[in-house]
């Protein structure tokens, strides 16, 4: 008589793995503070963090979320940062990392989907909010959302990197240091201004913030994801914890509803660690390619406005002018600016063409000056 096939749950790896940790691992551990028997523990820590997603979640998430909102409209900062500090999602992201180090597929649904509902819901909201109040105007906070780079990115990535750290590390004096983590993540505030755009049909403020909040995610998933994976969580005892915590704990509201999804159970512990890292690694580079467009762009329009304010310093330089006002087209094929002049004698076509000159080499592309001068 054979002895019948376990249930997906307690399928076998294809290739075992030993709970001997490697150098790089029992360093790691060690600088954090972490015990090797702590592992089990601190993924039961993370975890119920992470699935902690019933009625007062939703409340919190969904107030942060008008909070931001209000104090993009308002242009207030400090607002704006109430807002990331009320916000939960911190949680469920270094739970989304800590079921992808372990491969816990489970937990990684459960995370995952409170995530995308939860961002739903808060554009949903901001939507509202900007569409039933009597003042749409594009503020600063709003502006500054809307045209991530590469360095937003990078953000993102330092900041998952501090809040995965203060996660595995024993050490209590660094729990202070949530708050700073939860500023710095600034999840909330990009999905304010999706909803605001969505609201006044401005799509490219849409696209931005979405792109925003996506290298956020990105940022703070891959470097969580990195950290537990450095400290050992991927171990065979910690992913049998995951596996008997599943059978005691995942009895939620919403985590049961998530596991009851179809298809969901069998996902059991997720085989190969480096195919997930390279997943998650594939979602940072397809997010980074529009963000590198955009710091381009944004250094580009740097470079002309330092170009043209050493025009106007030139044209000032002799107290015979003064430049009352500017113009500037930045397109593809060069930059077109028109100044307008007040001018005790006029500028000649040879003056012109000269500032023209020594502007286009200043910016590194062709700059076409027109001056409007006034006696």
């Amino acid at each position: 008589m054979t002895d019948a096939p376990p249930p997906p749950d307690e399928a076998p790896d294809d290739e075992p793995e030993s709970d001997e940790e490697t150098a790089l691992e029992e360093i790691a551990r060690k600088k954090m503070g972490l015990r090797s028997w702590d592992r089990p523990a601190l993924f039961r820590e993370t975890a119920e963090a992470a699935v902690d997603t019933d009625l007062p979640f939703w409340a919190v998430l969904f107030l942060s979320g008008a909070i931001a909102t209000l104090g993009l409209l308002l242009n207030q900062t400090a607002v704006v940062i109430g807002a990331m500090l009320v916000a939960p999602l911190l949680g469920p992201l270094l739970g989304l990392s800590m079921a992808l180090a372990i491969g816990d597929g489970r937990l990684a649904a459960h995370t995952a989907a409170a995530v995308l509902l939860g961002a739903l819901g808060v554009v949903a909201l901001a939507a509202g909010l900007t569409w039933v109040l009597p003042f749409q105007d594009v503020t600063p906070e709003i502006l500054a959302r809307t045209r991530p780079t590469t360095l937003d990115l990078a953000i993102a990535v330092f900041s998952g990197l501090a809040g995965a750290v203060v996660t595995v590390s024993r050490e209590t004096r660094l729990s202070a240091s949530i708050p700073g983590v939860a500023i710095a993540v600034a999840l909330i505030p990009p999905l304010g201004v999706a909803g605001f755009g969505i609201a006044t049909g401005e799509w490219a403020f849409v696209r931005g913030s979405l792109l925003l909040f996506g290298a956020n995610l990105g940022g703070i998933v891959i470097m969580g994801m990195l950290t537990f994976l450095a400290v050992g969580m991927h171990r065979p005892g910690v992913r049998e914890a995951a596996r008997a915590w599943h059978k005691k704990e995942m009895q939620g509201s919403f985590g049961a509803r998530v596991v009851a999804l179809p298809g969901v159970r069998r996902l059991g512990v997720m085989q190969s660690a480096w195919a997930r890292v390279v997943l998650v690694a594939a979602f940072v580079g397809a997010v980074s390619v529009p963000l590198s467009t955009s710091l381009e762009q944004v250094l580009r329009e740097s470079r002309v406005n330092g170009a043209l304010a050493g025009t106007v310093s030139s044209i000032e330089a002799d107290d015979r002018a003064s430049v009352l006002s500017r113009d500037v087209m930045i397109e593809d094929n060069g930059t077109a600016a028109e100044l307008r002049v007040a001018t005790t004698a006029w500028i000649s076509d040879d003056e012109r063409r000269l500032l023209e000159q020594t502007a286009s080499e200043a910016a590194g592309e062709p700059i076409y000056l027109r001056l409007e001068q006034v006696l």
